[in-house]
Parts: C-alpha cells; structure tokens; sequence
C-alpha cells in the first residue's frame, strides 16, 4: 500500500488548537492541518494575537492552513494578510459547511448554487489574496448538479487546490460518498484535487485507492476522531498492546487541556462527550461505552467512567 498524505479536516469544535496541541503528542502521520473556521466580514477580523493562538498550536509538527467562512471578498483579502505576515502561504475557503445557519446567510454550502456570485468572489481575491487560494466543496447543496457549473469557474483562477467532499450539503453526513462524481470532477478540475469523506479505516482507504490509484492526499476528520491511531495504520504502523495505555494518556491530557480552555464558571469540559461519542465507534459496545461517558458532569465520575471502560470493553 503507498503511503498518502494525510490532511486534518476542519471540525468546528473539535478539530481545533487544543486539539492540535494534544494529539501529536500521542500519534503521528499527519501532515497537514486546516483550522476550524474563522467567521469573518469586513467589520469583524481576528486580531493577531489571536491568531497566533490559534494557528501555532501543533505546528511543530505539521502544516497548518487557516480556513476561513466568508462571503465577503475584502475580508479573505484583510484575512489573507494577516496569515500572510505570520509567514502562513495558504487560506483555504469553507464552500461546504452543509448547516443551516451558515448556508441561509449565503456562506459555507450556501454559495455552490451561485456560480455567478462565486465567479465574481474568486475574481475579487485571486487579485488581492497575498496567500495562495484553496477551496473546500461539497457537490453542492441541494444537487450534485451545482458543481458541473461551477467547474469552468474554479477553472479560471489560480486556486492552487480543491478539495471535495463528495456529498451535496443537504446530505450533511448520511448516504455514501458519491466517489464516481469526484471521479469526474477530478478528471475536468484544472489544479490539484484532494479527497475527503468516511476514510475510518485502512480497508476504506485501500478501496479508495483501489478506485484511484494517482490519489496521494486524502483528508480525514471523523475517521481520526474514531480511530487516533488511524494515520500510523494507513502509514503502516503496526498496533501493540501498549497503544491502549497510549490512547489512556491522550483522553487525559485532552481533558485536561479542554478543562484548562474552558468557558468562565465551567467546572467540566463537556466538549469532552463529542470526543467520546466519536471515539466510543471503536469500541464493542458503542452505546454502552458511550452511555457511561455521556452522564457524567464531574472530573471524579468522568475520570472513574474511563476506567470502567477500559477495563470492560474492547478496541476494535
């Protein structure tokens, strides 16, 4: 099996520095990270100081690109520059956030059935961007149709990369992937083009491999979530015993580290439970495990909820 280059997809709350601060310290085989994204308009633009807290956290030890939700040309341009000062080369654009809030506003998933509207926002900041320019789409947001008009489009700028999540926004993430639509696309799209969605395992790479073999980056999110050790395996490290202690270790710095980034008069990270809900998948007993984690509100009931878990369910 060759060996790909793996990519942190951008999940808003999970994905973000507290993690990238964490996990590398635990496992390996990432190579490059994109940031949950930055909301930003013209009025509203992330000071430097913030920045540099959220884009340094884990980046002695891969890549990090910024994302950014806009629809506001000037502001990716105002964004642009402020990565660009950090010594940072490259912003990518969400065109695939599929939720409601973001999509009505015109933004994430909420722009693919525009192509109009894109076309003249890629104009704007291919000019002005003092970074490079890579997108992450969907198929578009109620069709798989709205991409094909978008292809001539994207086609015309130099963005350096696409990358796609073959699923059209309404879809959020239910369905399959509809790899043989990014398989055109990836035949009629001009720059570079990188694959994302449900890679959870070594098998679903290989099968993604198998279906295009010149894929060298893939992006993964969930899978990671699900399996920490996901990127060695697809690197082709071989699991030991002893990872069971080292993904203990992870979940109690990440704790730890969530408790520390906690919002004023919260005694207990409860972001603690999404980690759990994806991770809980690789164990026997999802529910099971997941219903003792999900209940608990205090560090000592988490803390002895962890310990029951490890001691009577398996790793898959």
């Amino acid at each position: 099996m060759s060996v790909p280059a793996i990519y942190l997809a951008p999940l808003q709350g999970l994905t973000d520095h507290t993690f990238r601060k964490v996990f590398p310290k635990h496992f390996g085989g990432i190579d490059r990270a994109y940031t949950p994204y930055f909301s930003v308009n013209s009025n509203s633009l992330p000071t430097k100081t913030k920045l540099e807290k959220f884009l340094t956290a884990g980046c002695e030890h891969f890549q990090i690109i910024p994302q950014v939700l806009t629809n506001d040309a000037r502001a990716f341009i105002s964004f642009s520059q402020l990565a660009s000062e950090m010594g940072i080369n490259m912003v990518n654009l969400n065109m695939g956030c599929p939720y409601p809030v973001v999509t009505k506003k015109g933004k994430g998933a909420g722009m693919l059935p525009y192509p109009d509207k894109v076309d003249h926002f890629l104009e704007k900041i291919s000019m002005g961007s003092k970074t490079e320019i890579s997108l992450k789409v969907r198929l578009g947001l109620q069709s798989e149709n709205e991409i094909y008009k978008l292809v001539p489009v994207f086609n015309r700028y130099p963005v350096k990369e696409i990358i796609i999540h073959p699923r059209i926004g309404s879809e959020y993430y239910e369905g399959t992937p509809k790899r043989g639509l990014y398989a055109e696309l990836e035949s009629q799209l001009l720059t570079e083009v990188i694959y994302n969605g449900d890679i959870f395992s070594v098998k679903d790479y290989n099968s993604l491999k198998d279906q295009f073999p010149e894929t060298e980056k893939i992006m993964l999110g969930r899978g990671i979530l699900q399996n920490p050790f996901l990127c060695e395996e697809l690197k082709g490290s071989e699991r030991k015993d002893s990872n069971m202690s080292r993904l203990y270790v992870y979940l109690d710095k990440l704790v730890h580290e969530l408790s520390s980034d906690r919002s004023k008069g919260e005694k207990f990270p409860q972001g603690i439970k999404e980690f759990w809900w994806h991770l809980s998948q690789s164990f026997d007993n999802t529910d099971a495990v997941f219903d003792l984690i999900k209940v608990e509100n205090t560090f000592e009931g988490y803390f002895k909820a962890v310990e029951k878990v490890f001691s009577n369910f398996k790793w898959k």
